[in-house]
């Protein structure tokens, strides 16, 4: 059986089912299944368009059936639907009139009808009135049958050509995620000084496994059967899978992996520390889940350092050693332009920013978004309408770098300002964003009560002014998160903002003390007066207006103090984590 390929949109929400009625999934918009030894998997997720697209190598026989319309590919050549490559259908000429009949684009026989099976079926019943809703919400409906590669490329190319580029993408993406990052630093230093469990927590994909993995002596990964047993059998299997009993020069290094998939994981961590914490470290790394149940349950208090891992940063790509503890910022290193544009345009999550391709970075940022909300948090927490969260969700992805205002969003979605308040706190936890409150302190007539929202991917944010602004946020919540973890004082991050509109980005509390201000600007533009007035009310000694287009300047932008400085972002960020 070849590999059958194809990427499905509609007007509304469908099931996805296999061949054997069991529900594999559904879509909103448009997404592509790879069709695989009678499996279906799940490739992509893209934004919505009014196309329905067929692509591959396919044998005479296969069928799609999609709101009870049949594409068969024929036994002969592909038809040809003009120069375009395009055929308009409608009700009329494609959409069969009655439930169950097909639309045969040529002769073609039926025997791989069964073996397939791959029904997609909408949410709403597909009966004659159905359709008519179909055909009212899109006009048209375009068919691309692209059955010839000189014609044009299939969305997912699965010749060997394909199949180069996509092994040679991975080639490059693995080869660099073993390339060093600050958290092997962090991870070494804590090893050698801390008793504690390290446990490292971060969004989906941030590359916690791959830095926790070369520290490791002994790897256990809750999602692997043989793994999971030993865990259930208890400390004592663990304890001898990694040689404790044996005299080694070193401890061994134990990483636990999705442990906090297992219900009892901390009774479990509990117990196996208290009672081999002096023969072997241990490393816990998982995904926001695990940061969540940290906080509930039975307590670890005394037995573990967290250490929250961010995405690349320009600092983190220029080095990847550990910051002065007594200055915290590094000296002013040049990054190179690919790298600086690529951290811009694809953001710092290690499989956008190293494979470096638009098209790969809008349907990683989609499909990571869907998992998000519809795996995540919807296994996680008590959301009972994932719908009006999904309508959150998008509102938020276009509030980035502005204030929320938590009425006017429950009015939008539909929900009390309550659960407004709750699901944003649900997605800062799982890291879909994060918000920042306003600091009031000495300041007349300050802002007290609404936060600001920031999405912890700046490349999904459109508005190059709104970006800046995102991008800077990033930078600085990761060397607060960063500073704070290194026990290099308590840092905490905020906005100023007073009743006359006068504002300021970003203020850093070093030790509930006012120490740094940073206003983001895209382009370079003149001084703020708000940012020299704010600095001159809080007494802070650092104030920048931080330019992204700015040209890098080899010169320490910390060097002076009690004086409001326009800088280079290139040279700022890295001077940060």
């Amino acid at each position: 059986m070849p590999d059958l390929v194809f990427t499905c949109v509609l007007a509304r929400p469908m099931n996805v089912l296999a061949s054997d009625g069991s529900r594999i999934g559904s879509m909103n918009d448009a997404q592509s299944f790879l069709f695989r030894n009678n499996s279906l998997f799940r490739l992509i997720s893209m934004p919505a368009i009014s196309i329905l697209q067929c692509a591959t190598s396919i044998k005479p026989g296969i069928r799609l059936k999609m709101e009870q319309m049949t594409l068969v590919h024929p036994k002969s050549n592909a038809p040809q639907y003009g120069s375009t490559g395009f055929r308009q259908c409608d009700r009329r000429s494609a959409l069969p009139p009655q439930r169950g009949a097909e639309a045969r684009l040529g002769g073609a026989d039926p025997f791989m009808e069964e073996s397939i099976g791959t029904l997609m079926r909408p949410f709403s019943h597909a009966s004659q009135n159905g359709l008519d809703q179909l055909t009212e919400s899109r006009k048209t409906v375009l068919t691309n049958l692209r059955l010839h590669a000189k014609r044009s490329r299939p969305v997912y190319d699965c010749t060997q050509n394909g199949l180069d580029q996509i092994a040679k993408g991975r080639t490059m993406v693995n080869n660099m995620e073993i390339a060093p990052r600050i958290y092997d630093s962090i991870l070494t230093k804590h090893l050698a000084k801390n008793r504690q469990m390290a446990f490292v927590s971060g969004p989906r994909q941030v590359g916690k496994t791959t830095c926790c993995r070369k520290k490791a002596n002994l790897y256990l990964n809750w999602d692997n059967q043989d793994d999971r047993d030993d865990i259930l059998t208890g400390p004592a299997q663990i304890a001898k899978r990694a040689g404790l009993e044996t005299l080694t020069r070193a401890k061994p290094v134990i990483l636990f992996d999705e442990l906090h998939k297992y219900p009892r994981w901390k009774l479990f961590l509990k117990g196996f520390f208290d009672v081999y914490a002096d023969r072997a470290q241990v490393i816990v790394a998982g995904s926001s889940r695990m940061d969540v149940y940290r906080r509930g349950g039975d307590s670890l208090m005394g037995r573990y350092f967290l250490y929250k891992m961010h995405p690349y940063s320009v600092a983190e790509i220029i080095a990847q050693d550990l910051p002065d503890p007594d200055s915290l910022f590094r000296q002013p290193r040049q990054i190179d332009e690919a790298s600086f544009d690529a951290l811009w345009r694809h953001g710092g999550n290690p499989e956008p920013f190293l494979r470096r391709e638009l098209d790969f970075t809008l349907r990683w940022q989609s499909l990571r978004l869907e998992q998000l909300v519809r795996e995540d948090i919807r296994d996680l927490s008590n959301v009972q309408n994932i719908y009006q969260l999904e309508s959150l969700v998008a509102l938020l992805a276009s509030l980035s770098a502005q204030r929320l205002g938590y009425s006017s969003l429950a009015k939008q979605v539909r929900v009390s300002v309550d659960t407004i308040r709750r699901w944003i706190k649900t997605l800062s936890d799982f890291h879909f964003g994060f918000t920042l409150k306003p600091w009031y302190r000495s300041i007349p007539r300050a802002l007290r009560k609404e936060p600001k929202w920031y999405l912890r991917d700046w490349a999904e944010v459109a508005a190059d002014g709104s970006r800046a602004e995102t991008f800077v946020a990033c930078h600085l919540i990761k060397a607060v998160d960063g500073w704070n973890n290194l026990g290099l004082g308590k840092f905490g991050m905020h906005y100023l903002q007073d009743k006359e509109k006068r504002k300021v980005d970003f203020l850093i509390v070093r030790n509930e003390e006012p120490w740094l201000l940073v206003e983001a600007k895209f382009s370079e533009g003149r001084l703020s007066s708000d940012l020299k007035r704010f600095q001159r009310l809080l007494g802070a000694p650092y104030a920048m207006q931080v330019v992204v287009e700015a040209e890098y300047v080899d010169a320490d932008c910390f060097a002076r103090k009690d004086s409001a400085l326009v800088v280079p972002a290139r040279t700022f960020l890295s001077q940060l984590l």
